[in-house]
């Protein structure tokens, strides 16, 4: 792969290694896109680790969420990252493995504090519509923080094509990447 072509790909990854480590980074909270029922789902999540050696990254979700019956129907999930100071755009396209109840699962689940783990403790799955407003959680529900686990679940992700736009004043810059053979296979597109 030339040389500038390269450089982009590392810069991609680097910012989206930032985005899992850094709160502040724009790129911390991706939007992701599933395939729905009638239509393409979009959601705002939170990147929690990213392997870029090994094309991985993590999302955690409750496993009644409805993007994980999407992602059983259509496993590709894509990913649309925006740096507004850089003018940068980044999307992604990985093939999904849903992971939960396994140990992986459980050492995430270990360091995650009890005010963060209500969002697994709900008696509802996500998007269940309700007559009056609640968040769903009992009023012991500190109390049983535990019994989340069940219901919290790792989208792991390898990604296999990484898109990069970089707006310019005077050009845009725009090149793609495929996963193949081990190897990543860039090219340059018009903006």
């Amino acid at each position: 792969m030339k040389n500038e072509l390269q450089e982009i790909l590392t810069n991609a990854w680097q910012l989206i290694v930032r985005g899992a480590a850094d709160k502040k980074s724009p790129l911390r909270t991706p939007v992701i896109g599933t395939i729905g029922e009638n239509a393409t789902e979009l959601r705002t999540v939170v990147l929690r680790k990213v392997w870029s050696k090994d094309r991985k990254i993590h999302i955690h979700t409750d496993i009644r969420s409805p993007k994980i019956t999407e992602l059983q129907a259509n496993s590709i999930l894509s990913f649309l990252f925006y740096h507004p100071k850089k003018q940068i755009q980044i999307r992604l396209k990985a093939q999904t493995n849903i992971l939960n109840q396994d140990e992986s699962c459980r050492q995430y689940w270990d360091n995650i504090p009890d005010f963060a783990r209500q969002n697994y403790c709900t008696d509802l799955a996500p998007s269940t519509k309700i007559d009056e407003y609640s968040n769903g959680l009992t009023e012991d529900w500190q109390k049983h923080t535990e019994q989340g686990f069940v219901n919290f679940a790792i989208i792991e992700s390898s990604v296999f094509e990484l898109e990069y736009l970089k707006l310019g004043r005077d050009a845009h810059q725009r090149a793609i990447f495929n996963y193949q053979n081990e190897n990543w296979i860039g090219s340059w597109m018009i903006p």
